[in-house]
């Protein structure tokens, strides 16, 4: 099957968090006067964008999942696919409370505003890909998304609101990456456990 280019989307994740956290002053340290009804202002530019980007790139991974565990009746992406979803759910209640515009409302299964996004995941569901492809390819994804996570706490300065929620999926997507190995590594060892038409 063809695979994400996660070196090219991380090296372009790291530069722009790079960038952004060299961009920020002293005075983005210091809260802002905020008013009650634009409760938006608790949030800078950067954390604003670090949460929005987690928000569409958890929907991916849910979606791709939802793909995975049709495609391969596979109860492991089944379980990634509703831990993804609660985490979602979670960010989401933050966009909401935070006065942001929620960049998956109206999007259904397998739809996206980033047309980057978008495109990932239709070359994602217009190959065909074996069980070990597919272990190969969630691995990418987890892997990619404790980077994203990482980057996007550097972002964090002091809101513990949402940095509980980035700790937690950070933990669990790193529990995912190791379930994924043990299952690659399973996969493998049958494969070679496998007899050759000669050994009959």
């Amino acid at each position: 099957m063809k695979t994400i280019n996660f070196n090219a989307v991380i090296s372009t994740l790291i530069a722009a968090i790079f960038l952004m956290s060299c961009s920020k002053t002293d005075d983005s340290a210091t809260p802002m006067n905020v008013s009650g009804n634009n409760p938006s202002n608790i949030l800078d530019e950067y954390e604003k964008a670090g949460l929005l980007s987690l928000v569409e790139n958890l929907k991916f991974q849910k979606d791709v999942y939802i793909v995975m565990s049709q495609e391969a009746q596979s109860g492991l992406f089944d379980e990634f696919c509703l831990c993804d979803g609660e985490y979602l759910d979670l960010l989401l209640t933050k966009v909401d409370k935070y006065g942001l515009v929620n960049p998956v409302i109206g999007k259904g299964e397998g739809e996206f505003g980033d047309p980057n996004i978008q495109a990932r995941y239709d070359d994602f569901v217009s190959t065909s890909q074996s069980y070990n492809s597919m272990l190969n390819y969630a691995k990418q994804m987890e892997e990619y998304l404790v980077i994203e996570v990482e980057a996007s706490t550097t972002t964090l300065d002091g809101n513990q609101d949402i940095e509980k929620i980035y700790a937690e999926l950070l933990a669990d997507s790193k529990d995912h990456i190791e379930i994924l190995i043990s299952e690659l590594e399973a996969v493998s060892a049958q494969t070679e456990d496998r007899p050759t038409v000669n050994e009959f």
